[in-house]
């Protein structure tokens, strides 16, 4: 799951947020995963 903006001139910079999370889905026993959450900065040139 993410979410993201565009700025700057045609819109050539984004600026983000991201969650992820990964696991068994308890298919073979319980397992808590892991997550992550990540800050991300992209420049279109």
């Amino acid at each position: 799951m993410g979410i993201g903006l565009l700025f700057g001139q045609q819109q050539s910079i984004e600026l983000g947020y991201r969650y992820i999370h990964y696991s068994n889905g308890g298919v073979n026993g319980d397992n808590d995963g892991i997550d992550f959450q990540q800050l991300h900065f992209t420049m279109w040139f």
